[in-house]
């Protein structure tokens, strides 16, 4: 209740909002106690997470956040799910390499959790930016048969069924616009929607 009234993550702040019939240094106190010693089971706070979400097919989104807490980087890795304007957070994973992008293991690794309590067919799709493409990964997810869209570098390589190769910026030329079925994006065979329909083409 303290998190949701005082709108902050600023211990001092959820403490004065806690109505308790002691003073506010001691809330404070205790609240440090719980992040400092309690280890949290992400997967236990994804049952909670998922409480709060309709029973239909889920748009998840991945993304990574980074936070400094004085000199120290801490990199998130996490999915959420989107429902109209407001995302619901799913699952978290720390990583643990100074603020680089996430890897193909890391994405694997959280995926199989969340398909593991809510099966691969409840995924409708799940949406990403262009520091998210890999083979491997790419490759893991058409194996589980999750539709996915990602963004493309501008300059990233495509080939089409001719075998010639262009980048985004290069097909795309003047147009507005393109859809291209069956291209190969690092070795894995995706649709492709350049300009305008990016926001149309969930492929």
């Amino acid at each position: 209740m303290g998190l949701i009234k005082s709108r902050s993550v600023q211990f001092c702040e959820i403490a004065d909002k806690i109505e308790k019939p002691i003073l506010v240094s001691p809330i404070e106190r205790r609240i440090q106690d719980f992040f400092q010693w309690v280890v949290f089971d992400y997967k236990q706070l994804m049952y909670l997470f998922l409480r709060f979400v309709h029973d239909n097919q889920l748009c998840l989104n991945i993304d990574r956040t980074e936070w400094d807490f004085g000199k120290v980087q801490i990199n998130i890795l996490c999915v959420v799910v989107s429902i109209g304007k407001m995302a619901v957070p799913l699952y978290f994973d720390l990583l643990d390499n100074n603020s680089g992008n996430s890897n193909y293991k890391d994405r694997i690794k959280i995926f199989k959790e969340i398909v593991e309590k809510i099966g691969a067919e409840r995924i409708e799709i799940i949406l990403m930016d262009r520091e998210f493409i890999g083979h491997q990964w790419l490759k893991w997810l058409k194996k589980h048969e999750i539709d996915f869209c990602v963004r493309v570098p501008k300059h990233h390589k495509i080939i089409l069924n001719d075998g010639s190769r262009y980048s985004a910026l290069e097909l795309l030329g003047n147009r507005k616009s393109r859809y291209i079925e069956q291209v190969v994006i690092n070795m894995v065979v995706v649709n492709l929607a350049l300009g305008d329909l990016i926001l149309k083409t969930p492929d």
